[in-house]
Order: structure tokens, then C-alpha cells, then sequence
């Protein structure tokens, strides 16, 4: 779903063209990375097409974090300015929308692949959920088998204090 939503947000900028100053060439200005030239940017595009959008969240979300805070209220003024016509509000408004979009969309993809879950890692944490009985006036976990703990678990014991 993720990388679905990554093609769609790309695919609703213009295509890039012959135009000495498009879109593409205003943004690479604005945020002061290349990353987002079509040159740059096409091999991974179109593997996020064919389905594979990781290089391409990669991508994004190094040069989206990259960005300073000027750059960033620049580049977003450039999508902005293109994505005006889509909404009655202002371009600068909706070009931090897409930043802002792209970027979480980014992370959802890049993450859910460097975390895919195993048939393993997700059978120890039911487990472990499962084996959670009560938190004891100390905070500590009490009848909790430590023999099938996992990292899971001690995370979740930690958050759950």
C-alpha cells in the first residue's frame, strides 16, 4: 500500500520535459539536492512502478531529511505552485502537505522493509503477549515465562511501565 501511495504522489507532479526550468529543475533549486532531477530519480521511479518502491522511498526520505528548514519552505513553494489547481488552498500549504506525505509515506515503505516480520518473530511475540500475566505493584512483570521472551516483549514491557 505504501509503495502504491508513492507512485501516486509522484505521478501527480508534472511529467518532467524539455523546458530549461520545470518543474523538476525549480525543485532540485528549491531544495538544493539532485535527488529529485528525473535523471536521478527515474531509475528508481520506475522500479516503484514495476512494484519495488524501496529505492525510491530511500531516496525521498534521505533528501527530504536532508533539507533545512529553508530549503524545505522553498521546495514545498515550487510542488505547491504546480499543485495549486487541485484545491482552494495555498500552494505553499499544499506543497508541505505532499512533503510532508511523501516523506511519512517514505518511512512506511523504507521501514516495513528493513522490519519484515518472520513467521518466527511473529510467533514469539504472540507468545509472549500471551504470557503476560499482570504488572506487579513494582512495575515488574509477574508470571511471565522469561524462557520464550523475546526482544518484543522487553520493549513492550518497558513502554507498558
Amino acid at each position: 500500500m505504501a509503495a502504491a501511495r508513492g507512485r501516486t504522489l509522484i505521478a501527480g507532479l508534472p511529467l518532467p520535459s524539455d523546458e530549461p526550468k520545470d518543474l523538476w529543475f525549480q525543485l532540485w533549486q528549491a531544495s538544493g539536492t539532485p535527488v529529485f532531477m528525473p535523471a536521478n530519480i527515474k531509475h528508481q521511479v520506475l522500479r516503484a512502478l514495476d512494484g519495488d518502491g524501496a529505492g525510491l522511498a530511500d531516496q525521498i526520505l534521505t533528501a527530504v531529511g536532508d533539507m533545512s528548514a529553508e530549503q524545505r519552505g522553498a521546495a514545498a513553494a515550487v510542488i505547491g505552485r504546480h499543485l495549486a489547481g487541485y484545491a482552494d488552498h495555498e500552494g505553499a500549504w499544499l506543497g508541505e502537505r505532499w512533503l510532508r506525505d511523501a516523506e511519512t509515506n517514505a518511512w512506511q515503505l523504507v521501514h516495513a522493509e528493513r522490519n519484515r516480520p518472520t513467521c518466527e518473530s511473529r510467533s514469539a511475540f504472540r507468545d509472549g503477549l500471551v504470557g503476560i500475566r499482570r504488572f506487579g505493584d513494582d512495575g515488574v512483570v509477574r508470571g511471565h515465562s522469561t524462557s520464550s521472551q523475546s526482544p518484543y516483549i522487553s520493549a513492550l514491557c518497558i513502554l507498558m511501565r
